[in-house]
């Protein structure tokens, strides 16, 4: 039997209401520029798409695979767990996180997002002085560092990171928050639609990853580092402080997104996985 849904939980329950009907009135505002992005798209050499996004493909899981040999998971885990047993002291494991309530799950995630945002700066300010060998790395820092920041969310609300449809999920958040607003409504269908269980036909389209609307924030990242080289100071020794300051502020503003549409989405599935899929009155 559904557990009864308390004010809170109906008062976070609509907030992501109202937020996803946010996304869908973009992408309706968006639908002109969208079409036009596919016309021009779908005259590009079909056998040429193939192989890049192919390898483009191989290259995110490449990614995904460092980040969960690379980086803490286990040490970030039982940090967040200690946290947790600040509420309740018998939480040992993931799955326990969902004793807690909607606020103090929220309470957690935030504090966990929170550093992968200060990092998400640092490196953002340290891409932008322009020195090619940390231009060169930000790409991966922002996948690796959001893939994780996604993962330690859905932990958060009691969901183990590292199964492959959670990674999927995680890699589909970063997507989403990367992706123009014309699309993103899209993107959290699916997501909304893999949970319930029903077909899905935004990226089984093509049945990769990558995305064809990833191209724009691909290029306008290109452009932002061109633009970093461009600004890096000729003497030696000087710092280039509008480079910083541009790349520190993108690559924040990037994390803060990635981190709103997680929350959004592992608060909905541990709203709906309470009550047993049952909507609020």
């Amino acid at each position: 039997m559904a557990s009864e849904w308390s004010e809170r939980e109906k008062t976070v329950y609509r907030e992501i209401e109202a937020w996803a009907e946010n996304l869908a009135a973009a992408e309706e505002r968006g639908r002109k520029r969208k079409e036009k992005f596919d016309t021009a798209y779908e005259k590009l050499p079909d056998e040429m798409l193939e192989k890049v996004h192919g390898m483009l493909d191989a290259v995110l899981f490449q990614i995904s695979s460092f980040a969960d040999v690379n980086l803490p998971y286990g040490q970030e885990i039982e940090k967040m767990l200690s946290a947790a047993r600040l509420f309740d002291n018998s939480v040992s494991c993931v799955a326990d996180m969902q004793k807690l309530s909607i606020d103090q799950l929220d309470y957690i995630a935030e504090r966990q997002q929170s550093r992968y945002h200060l990092l998400s700066f640092v490196q953002g300010g340290l891409s932008g002085t322009g020195k090619p060998l940390l231009a060169a790395g930000d790409v991966l820092f922002l996948l690796v560092a959001n893939l994780r920041a996604v993962q330690l969310t859905a932990a958060t609300y009691g969901y183990e990171a590292k199964t492959p449809f959670e990674l999927l999920a995680a890699l589909k958040i970063i997507f989403m928050a990367a992706a123009p607003e014309m699309v993103r409504y899209a993107v959290w269908k699916e997501l909304m639609d893999e949970l319930d269980g029903r077909e899905q036909d935004f990226f089984t389209e093509s049945g990769k990853i990558f995305h064809r609307y990833l191209w724009p924030g691909t290029i306008g990242h290109a452009g932002k580092l061109a633009l970093f080289t461009l600004l890096r100071p000729k003497k030696r020794g000087k710092i280039n402080w509008a480079g910083a300051t541009i790349g520190a502020v993108s690559n924040y503003y990037f994390s803060k997104k990635v981190g709103e549409c997680a929350r959004k989405y592992y608060q909905y599935r541990f709203l709906k996985d309470k009550h047993e899929k049952t909507s609020p009155a």
